[in-house]
């Protein structure tokens, strides 16, 4: 009787060390604490993969993603925007805060969507993982809305226009433009890293708020979380093992703040520096000039009531014409525009009180059109080719807002050149 033997076949397991050589990582150990971390791409399939192979090869205790809270509860949360009160955020002035935002949201989302694979997943599936083998979830990042702050505040009026320009050139990047390999070389550079190396030198202090200072941060937030986590009673590990899951253009950053003994004030990272702009100046400067010739000139009687007269429906017509005119353009509803060019002449003196007129067109032309979830949900899909962008600047509730406020700033400056010029010729 002829006997069968039954092979045994064995699976040769991959080591933790032998998996990390074709992974973006690093490790550091300082007394008890162990660190390693592993850069991803937010759009990599690969990089979701990497996240679940060392999370069960590490074991982690800890385990830190490149979050705050607000871009956390966004993973988490897909219904989000059901709850937004766009009507605070323009009233808090952080409405170009929240459209930067979005189109980096939905530049991810475009290239996402060609791979296969949601912006953040790798983001989503360490979180999971942390839950389900009950590994403490530490969210280490900035607050993406402070960080946006302090970059605009680095940078002048002109120069906030053209780096908004190019965000919303982001937006007409169609997915099957992007090839997988290319996503893969981001574990390297990262999509903001990219965007932002190809800034001219002048723009580099944004960088620096957008990259050094969060590696700074996070790096100390890692710090902060290893010195206050307490092992379970259950637990007879000696060492505390912390996983970090970031973007592989913020690993060299990390590690070195990690190494350095320089302490990390994180309250300074934090304060949002005040705006020294000229534009800011001559925006103040300059009609409070007029006015004040005007006046100097009709107390001494070089002119009459007739030439103030002519100056005060020249103010009223070249601005509430000039923002009539942007408002108009956008395709607001007639009572936004109506509001737009009545506000206009008043909107100089209304800025003592912190008002201005945008935040006034808008919160009138949201009362009309305000923005559904859907409009949020399909900036990328709506801005697929350039026909479509035209399209969503009247069509998506959210970038035709973001377009409204565009044109009447713009229409609102160009009638206060033209009044100054018009002012200029009856003074002088």
């Amino acid at each position: 009787m002829a006997t069968s033997k039954k092979k045994k076949i064995t699976r040769k397991s991959v080591s933790l060390t032998d998996y990390l050589k074709n992974t973006p990582h690093f490790s550091w150990k300082k007394g008890n604490n162990d660190v390693l971390a592993v850069g991803t791409a937010h759009i990599s399939a690969r990089s979701v993969e990497d996240v679940k192979k060392v999370f069960h090869l590490y074991k982690p205790d800890l385990t830190a993603v490149e979050l705050c809270k607000p871009r956390w509860e966004a993973l988490i949360d897909p219904d989000r925007w059901k709850r937004l009160d766009i009507n605070q955020v323009i009233r808090q002035k952080k409405i170009w805060l929240l459209f930067s935002s979005l189109i980096l949201s939905a530049f991810q989302k475009k290239i996402g969507k060609e791979m296969g694979v949601e912006p953040g997943a790798e983001m989503k599936t360490a979180i999971r993982l942390a839950e389900k083998h009950t590994s403490k979830l530490a969210l280490v990042d900035r607050e993406i809305r402070i960080t946006l702050a302090r970059s605009w505040a680095q940078i002048g009026f002109f120069s906030r226009i053209w780096l908004f320009h190019l965000l919303l050139a982001s937006l007409l990047v169609k997915g099957e433009d992007i090839q997988e390999e290319q996503i893969e070389e981001l574990k390297s550079r990262d999509i903001l890293e990219d965007l932002l190396a190809s800034l001219p030198p002048k723009y580099h202090s944004i960088r620096k708020v957008i990259l050094d200072e969060r590696d700074e941060w996070m790096a100390e937030s890692i710090r902060r979380e290893l010195k206050k986590y307490r092992h379970p009673k259950s637990s007879r590990r000696k060492k505390t093992r912390l996983l970090l899951v970031a973007g592989a253009a913020h690993l060299k950053g990390i590690e070195k703040n990690l190494k350095s003994r320089k302490s990390i004030n994180l309250n300074k990272l934090m304060n949002i520096p005040r705006r020294s702009s000229w534009v800011q100046v001559l925006y103040w400067v300059i009609p409070t000039m007029v006015i004040f010739a005007i006046g100097t000139l009709f107390y001494r009687q070089e002119v009459g009531v007739s030439t103030i007269r002519e100056l005060a429906i020249s103010w009223i017509l070249t601005r509430g014409i000039g923002a009539g005119v942007g408002a108009l353009i956008s395709l607001s509803h007639p009572i936004t525009i109506i509001v737009t060019i009545v506000t206009a002449p008043l909107s100089y003196f209304l800025a003592f009180t912190g008002l201005r007129l945008w935040m006034i067109s808008s919160l009138c032309e949201v009362r009309f059109k305000k923005p559904r979830v859907e409009d949020f949900e399909n900036i990328a899909s709506d801005t697929e080719s350039f026909k479509g962008f035209l399209q969503s600047l009247y069509k998506n509730r959210v970038i035709h807002l973001a377009f409204l406020i565009f044109s009447i700033s713009m229409g609102l400056a160009v009638g206060s050149l033209l009044f100054l010029k018009i002012a200029a010729g009856i003074i002088f």
